[in-house]
């Protein structure tokens, strides 16, 4: 079958990657998204294991949107009770694009109407909606060319939200944006890790996890597609124990560093609350400025944008990255996230990669800085 994952802007051949890490090798790179062929199985695996997906959607069928009556006798059509039983709950997420739809609520209704038409007709009976917690969840997508693509959503609660950080500050990095800029870097675990102003920790959970092949969604108890044709509840348990089989400690420290004293003790409680092991973990509440490496290995920063947090003097402030970068951390690969262009310029070094990333609608930078 062919499915469809979402991601964020900047992080798809990352996510293409990640995909054939997981031995689903048909895939085609779209935008904010990869397409892919799998088994029932694999898609299940990529649920469980992908760190830079966002959901994982199976397309039904796709036409040329004209308006919501077409649209309407389209859906009508399709043979639903191959996916919706007559017992079971389902909803409807629209996504629309195009200017042609002044109201986007209405394409909901008329989706849903038409599924519970069409039962109507057949079966003289309706499944029922219900809109929090449906057993099916079917998405509606119109493009800004009018394609209108018909899927069922088999992830349910997006992929990055992974259970372990229920506590987060202002300007938290979204899990599967921190997972991607680990991946870009290359690193697997295999050099010492630098979190050097960790907000509420995300990067460096996101660390931990990358090095120990741990699987980011392994503790969900509920999928959507528990309730779909094809599942088997013996060979999903079968497929949790076997990527949990694939565990592994790394043997590497962890540098957690945040001045804040309140982002710091969030960051302590998200990492200490997360099912693995964290006994080299390094915490310190230090100003960056002010502390001095104790090994080499990869630093990740995430400083201050100068746009959700101000900061006073913000250039003047990148200068002093740079600055601190030069004296004290020769042998690093540091890698630094902004969408500060002119006071990223101030860092002072030059860049030997540069990816062009979105970071909660912020055009941003991720750029690499190997300090000989």
């Amino acid at each position: 079958m062919k499915y469809i994952v979402k991601t964020f802007q900047g992080l798809e051949e990352v996510l293409e990657a990640e995909l054939h890490s997981l031995g689903i090798t048909e895939t085609e790179k779209l935008n904010r998204s990869v397409l892919f062929e799998a088994s029932f199985e694999e898609m299940m695996r990529a649920n469980l294991c992908l760190r830079t997906g966002l959901r994982i959607y199976q397309p039904l069928f796709s036409f040329e949107f004209k308006d919501e009556e077409q649209m309407y006798k389209m859906l009508k059509s399709f043979s639903w009770d191959k996916y919706i039983g007559l017992e079971q709950t389902f909803a409807i997420e629209n996504v629309v694009v195009t200017k042609q739809v002044k109201n986007s609520h209405f394409i909901s209704l008329k989706a849903k109407d038409a599924i519970a038409d069409y039962f109507f007709a057949k079966f003289k009976k309706r499944p029922s909606v219900d809109v929090r917690w449906p057993d099916i969840r079917i998405q509606v997508y119109i493009s800004k060319t009018h394609n209108c693509v018909v899927s069922i959503d088999t992830t349910g609660e997006p992929l990055y939200k992974r259970g372990y950080k229920k506590r987060q500050t202002e300007a938290s990095m979204n899990e599967c944006l921190a997972a991607g800029l680990i991946l870009m870097t290359g690193w697997k675990g295999e050099r010492d890790f630098y979190d050097m102003m960790a907000g509420s920790g995300t990067l460096t959970a996101e660390a931990l996890m990358i090095a120990s092949n741990y699987p980011v969604n392994i503790h969900r108890e509920k999928w959507p597609f528990f309730n779909l044709e094809g599942f088997d509840m013996a060979e999903f348990k079968k497929l949790q124990k076997e990527v949990m089989e694939k565990v592994i400690t790394p043997d590497i420290d962890f540098y957690i560093n945040e001045k804040s004293s309140e982002a710091f003790d969030i960051a302590k409680m998200n990492l200490f609350d997360m099912k693995i092991n964290s006994s080299r973990l390094q915490f310190s509440r230090d100003n960056f400025f002010e502390i001095t490496p104790q090994t080499k290995g990869i630093l990740v920063l995430n400083p201050p944008y100068d746009e959700r947090l101000e900061i006073l003097e913000v250039e003047l402030f990148y200068k002093d990255i740079g600055d601190m970068l030069k004296r004290h951390y020769t042998g690093f690969d540091v890698w630094i996230i902004s969408s500060n262009k002119p006071a990223m310029k101030k860092i002072g070094l030059k860049s030997s990669v540069r990816f062009q990333l979105v970071n909660s609608n912020l055009d941003c930078e991720f750029c690499k800085y190997e300090m000989y």
